[in-house]
């Protein structure tokens, strides 16, 4: 005979299951123990905390094409901004918000450039942090992503079929654009022509009945500009000079557009072909993200 065993019945747990848990980049629903969105692949933990602050945190799109140092840039812009005292500074939200700074400052440290971001969204890097600014009491919340640039090339050839980078497009409430000079300098047009394409499928957003992104601030920035002096000079001529099909772009799409240079490290070709730092020398890296922070709509 089976003996008769009382188990307590625990089914409130259940009613966790009942209500999804919403992402907050792509709007797909989750399960509530889910660690990654099934959608787009950013943690479940932007979306728990996006739900905290008393106003919504805003997204920023960083945009560029494979190898153009993004990863490395956007590393060292966290770093600087987490050590700043005065002026713009952030504060990072969770522990995977950290990742990235870590990884890039370690990599540097060992005389080398970070890893390529890979293309699954769920191995991107999600930054979530809160953005003090001097003149303003309450701090703002931004959510900044290391998107991969093969990802973001494939959803320009595929014409939007890139679920995590079309939700990044759409959610955005405002752009970073990066061009590699060293290609620019090199007589390359690659950079231009992906540059152009991203920001005209950020314009076509427009005409499909989303938010206006005619009126968000875009930062058209230039990175890896130690191989060419004045381009740090007038970072907007320079634009004018070589990539003027971009400038004309710019002008007569969007209402906020700003041209900057940035470098993080001089660098030369190792052994292997590959690019080896040679000095970390942080130049204007801050400076997009504080003009972009001053002109977007809280």
């Amino acid at each position: 005979m089976t003996p008769l065993v009382t188990l307590p019945l625990e089914s409130y747990q259940l009613a966790k299951y009942a209500e999804p848990l919403v992402c907050f980049v792509c709007r797909f629903e989750n399960s509530f123990d889910a660690e990654t969105c099934r959608g787009c692949g950013a943690p479940t933990a932007l979306t728990h905390q996006a739900t905290s602050p008393k106003r919504a945190p805003q997204m920023i799109a960083v945009i560029g094409p494979p190898g153009c140092g993004k990863t490395v840039y956007l590393g060292m812009l966290l770093d600087l901004l987490a050590r700043r005292t005065t002026g713009v500074r952030a504060l990072a939200r969770g522990a995977f918000s950290v990742t990235l700074q870590q990884e890039t400052v370690e990599a540097l440290a060992s005389c080398r450039f970070p890893e390529r971001t890979e293309n699954t969204p769920s191995r991107w890097n999600w930054v979530h942090c809160q953005v003090h600014l001097n003149r303003r009491r309450c701090p703002r919340e931004i959510i900044v992503a290391d998107p991969s640039g093969d990802a973001i090339l494939g959803h320009l050839e595929g014409q939007g079929h890139h679920p995590a980078v079309s939700a990044l497009f759409a959610r955005a409430a405002a752009a970073l654009v990066l061009v590699d000079v060293s290609e620019v300098e090199a007589g390359g047009s690659d950079g231009e022509y992906f540059a152009v394409k991203a920001l005209s499928s950020l314009d076509e957003l427009e005409r499909k009945g989303r938010r206006a992104w005619r009126r968000r601030p875009v930062a058209v920035v230039f990175t890896k500009a130690d191989v060419c002096e004045t381009c740090f000079d007038d970072p907007r001529e320079y634009a004018e000079l070589h990539c003027s099909s971009l400038v004309q772009f710019c002008h007569q799409r969007f209402s906020k557009v700003g041209f900057f240079a940035t470098s993080v490290a001089r660098s030369d070709t190792g052994p292997l072909g590959s690019q080896v730092p040679l000095r970390v020398e942080p130049r204007a890296i801050v400076d997009p993200f504080e003009w972009l922070i001053a002109r977007t709509a809280c």
